[in-house]
């Protein structure tokens, strides 16, 4: 049977190795570095974002944390003017101010932090009753 002869078998072993090896030195010169390049772009591309999304995460915890500051900050002021005996900030103009106060810290804060925790603090001002009436 000529297809298991060894004459016919070590040419055709010969011719294998000879291709495979001329294809591992084309893939090995030509493609790899390439490829080798391509990952290695990728990986400096995820570590520089990786860079900017802890500096953004760090920013943001600043802003957080100076946000429960200020607003912990406002909450005690207003708790000293609550706890007062003499109720002196029930007066209209007194009241008046209170209200423009809180208005602009209401404003900074719209201005400068989150919406999702301002939608979570329910607000009603005096001004508008008193305009009302």
């Amino acid at each position: 049977m000529p297809q298991l002869d060894y004459i016919i078998i070590l040419s055709q072993i010969f011719w294998l190795f000879i291709i495979l090896i001329i294809l591992y030195t084309i893939i090995l010169h030509f493609f790899l570095p390439i490829f080798l390049k391509s990952i290695r772009i990728r990986k400096e591309l995820i570590n520089s974002l990786n860079l900017e999304v802890s500096n953004l995460e760090e920013i943001s915890f600043k802003k957080q944390n100076m946000l429960y500051s200020n607003v912990n900050q406002h909450l005690l002021i207003i708790k000293h003017l609550l706890n007062k005996s003499n109720f002196v900030f029930l007066k209209k103009q007194n009241s008046i101010i209170i209200d423009k106060k809180l208005s602009i810290f209401i404003s900074n804060t719209i201005k400068f932090y989150n919406l999702q925790i301002l939608n979570a603090i329910p607000f009603s001002s005096k001004v508008f009753n008193l305009l009302n009436k």
